[in-house]
């Protein structure tokens, strides 16, 4: 995981991940609405109480992703 971003309390509103990626790093207690990950590289990012609101995360690259008490609605 990059150590030098960590994002917290941020909401994230219908963005495309896919043309613009998530920078690697902690996010913690983030919202995700309408936000658009498929086929996106996630790997080693960690994710802490976030929520995704109505988000694709169809082919999302996962490997060494962390999700810690993460809602999906």
């Amino acid at each position: 995981m990059a150590e030098d971003l960590y994002e917290l309390d941020r909401t994230f509103e219908r963005r495309d991940f896919r043309t613009h990626p998530l920078p690697g790093g902690a996010y913690e207690n983030c919202v995700f609405l309408h936000c658009d990950f498929s086929g996106s590289d996630l790997a080693g990012i960690h994710f802490i109480d976030c929520r995704f609101t109505g988000c694709n995360l169809s082919l999302a690259g996962l490997r060494g992703t962390v999700l810690r008490d993460i809602r999906f609605e």
